[in-house]
């Protein structure tokens, strides 16, 4: 993870509330439109596309995860993007349709990227 994804992810941190999933993404939706790298955007949209998801408004959520899908050449993003697909569908009770999302995210050639996207967000 970059110098810049680094301070990314502990931004995000910061602005990611599970009990506040609502403001959390007024938050982060603000930070997607200040963001001008648009891989480092992807990567905000897959934090809103959680917060959508703990509010209960997954349709929003896979919009967000598509669009963020659209940097699947990113190792970080590809990562969170998968995650969250996964977080999505055991949400909504669908363990085994969640699996291979949560395999994907965890995959070897993910290397250290799996490190800074569990341990940040």
């Amino acid at each position: 993870m970059t110098t810049d994804r680094a301070v990314l992810a502990a931004r995000l941190v910061s602005l990611l509330d599970v009990d506040d999933p609502t403001a959390s993404l007024d938050r982060l939706l603000a930070l997607a439109r200040d963001t001008a790298d648009p891989a480092s955007r992807a990567v905000v949209l897959t934090q809103a596309a959680r917060a959508a998801g703990l509010a209960g408004d997954v349709e929003r959520a896979g919009g967000w995860l598509d669009e963020a899908s659209a940097f699947g050449d990113d190792l970080e993003v590809a990562v969170r993007v998968a995650l969250e697909r996964g977080r999505l569908l055991r949400s909504r009770g669908l363990g085994d349709a969640a699996r291979p999302w949560f395999e994907r995210a965890l995959a070897p050639e993910a290397g250290t990227q799996v490190e800074g996207v569990l341990t940040g967000v």
